[in-house]
């Protein structure tokens, strides 16, 4: 189930279900209408490496600057952070519907039939990830962030959100714009925080991983005929 909350439609409870399956822990109040719910975490695409000189050529962005990728599709806003080196390049991902300003430091990438092919060759380009989607609406999850966590690159994520809850310590949170500049100048500037990040990103992924999750639903499925 992909609700919040207890669903309101009748039908819902009408049905005698065999099983009830949610993906976040937040999703447990299901269990108080049905025993037989089962927790499924929700899975993350592999750990995967990408060339980054060869994204960059690809993709036609400087070869000899950090790039920080502000993914701003699907919801997601774009947000720039405070005193950041002047070497860094803010690489803005959008589509034709958003209102982003070309300031310096940014290069705006407007695309309107982004693949997770293409979403990955961008993330592999970057050095570091921002996925500003702030908000709090309970259990929701950050399908994005689950497909991204998989690329090698540190994302960083609004400490005042529900839709990272269930990262843990494997992302970064900032609360504004100033603590936003101040983590990137860390990670960018530091090697081995980065290096530090990715190890706890990259336990994570493993822990999670489409293998793992569907034995889950198999071992379900088996018992449920037994």
């Amino acid at each position: 189930m992909h609700e919040n909350h207890l669903p309101e439609e009748p039908w819902f409870y009408q049905i005698e279900w065999d099983a009830v399956v949610y993906f976040d822990e937040r999703q447990k109040f299901i269990k108080k209408v049905y025993e037989n719910a089962y927790y499924i975490p929700f899975p993350c695409a592999p750990w995967r490496e990408g060339n980054q000189i060869m994204a960059r050529k690809e993709l036609g962005l400087p070869i000899d600057k950090k790039i920080v990728l502000i993914f701003a599709q699907r919801g997601y806003k774009p947000i720039l952070p405070n005193d950041v080196n002047s070497d860094v390049i803010f690489l803005i991902l959008c589509n034709s519907k958003s209102k982003v300003n070309n300031l310096k430091q940014c290069i705006v990438r407007v695309e309107d039939n982004l693949t997770w092919e293409k979403l990955d060759k961008y993330a592999f380009a970057s050095d570091v990830i921002v996925l500003h989607k702030p908000g709090s609406k309970g259990a929701v999850v950050s399908s994005t962030a689950f497909q991204l966590i998989g690329t090698g690159r540190p994302i960083l994520a609004p400490r005042n959100s529900d839709y990272f809850y269930p990262f843990g310590d494997a992302i970064i949170r900032y609360n504004d714009e100033a603590d936003l500049g101040r983590i990137l100048s860390k990670i960018l500037e530091n090697e081995s925080e980065k290096v530090k990040i990715l190890n706890k990103a990259k336990e994570f992924v493993e822990k999670r991983s489409a293998e793992k999750i569907a034995r889950k639903y198999v071992e379900l499925f088996k018992d449920l005929i037994s």
